[in-house]
């Protein structure tokens, strides 16, 4: 029973590290969080800016009343709502084939896809809610007989299992793109751009809503400013992109594309795709794509990128 109880303790302490964490993690992309809950409830910034504030507050506080034993029983049940949240919003994203900012929704911002961090708080409220039935005296009981403990996990991980299972082959039908139409519509919109086809060149497919996830535009500029460097003046079409038309991105009025391009110095040709044109091209989220002289695909990954996929892209570009 004391070894049981230390457990217990240090699960206290390890939920309470994790909400920190993620706390944080919100407070240091504290713009980009504001703008996806914007994105999400289309509220003012105002309003999205309090809830922001709220929910990074209590992550932060909450975690830390977990890690000094405080209120455990009423800070597990407003962790478990506040995911609970969390996953009805990442779910009904996965079904739509939208995109969540990177780590606003998850623990650590290490990448994981809408996805996977779905799966992830969903195995985290599993925890907690297991959790916060070991510590209420009223469900004790349940946890003194094995059986019956086992057969209410397995009951609940089933349920959970057949809800979000599915959503796995929307996510896996997400990102496909076609080709044809794609180099097709470039050609259009850039004709110097059949000049290069001949070569391996590259084409970034772009929501800019995705890059209110930080590593999924560090990523992308750091590929885009390392190319513009490497790319010989006959070369400038080797690298165009596509920009999916939203509410801040408009084709007929592109100066917030090009004002976007010039704070951050680039360089790369971008167009401007009608949000029904864009889905004929490519569904998923931001990627690169690297076509050799044949329009074959030869690299292709979706932001963020890992230091040794930005590499291997700029060496298939030499």
């Amino acid at each position: 029973m004391q070894r049981l109880k230390i457990n217990m303790n240090a699960i206290t302490f390890i939920l309470g590290i994790l909400f920190v964490v993620s706390g944080i993690g919100k407070l240091i992309s504290f713009q980009g969080f504001i703008e996806t809950i914007i994105s999400i409830t289309h509220f003012s910034s105002a309003v999205g800016f309090v809830m922001g504030a709220c929910i990074t507050g209590f992550e932060i506080g909450g975690g830390i009343a977990l890690m000094l034993r405080y209120r455990i029983k009423l800070f597990v049940a407003l962790f478990s709502i506040l995911v609970g949240i969390f996953i009805i919003v990442l779910t009904m994203a996965v079904a739509g084939n939208k995109t969540i900012a990177c780590h606003c929704f998850g623990i650590f911002d290490i990448g994981l896809s809408t996805y996977q961090e779905l799966v992830f708080d969903v195995l985290l409220l599993d925890v907690m809610i297991f959790y916060g039935m070991f510590i209420s005296s009223k469900s004790q009981v349940l946890f003194q007989s094995k059986f019956l403990m086992v057969i209410v996990a397995l009951l609940v991980l089933y349920a959970e299992y057949t809800i979000v299972q599915p959503l796995s082959k929307r996510q896996i039908a997400a990102g496909n793109i076609n080709i044809a139409e794609t180099v097709a519509f470039v050609n259009q919109q850039l004709p110097d751009y059949a000049s290069v086809n001949n070569k391996v060149h590259i084409l970034f497919l772009l929501d800019y809503n995705d890059f209110s996830c930080p590593p999924c535009f560090d990523s992308f500029l750091s590929l885009a400013l390392s190319l513009r460097e490497q790319r010989t003046p006959e070369g400038r079409y080797r690298a165009v992109g596509i920009m999916r038309e939203d509410e801040l991105m408009n084709r007929l009025a592109p100066q917030r594309l090009n004002h976007w391009k010039e704070i951050n110095d680039i360089t790369i040709p971008l167009v401007i795709a009608s949000d029904t044109i864009f889905g004929k091209l490519y569904t998923g989220k931001s990627a690169v794509v690297i076509l050799d002289s044949d329009s074959h695909i030869r690299f292709m990954n979706t932001f963020p990128l890992s230091h040794e996929q930005i590499k291997t892209a700029l060496i298939l570009m030499e």
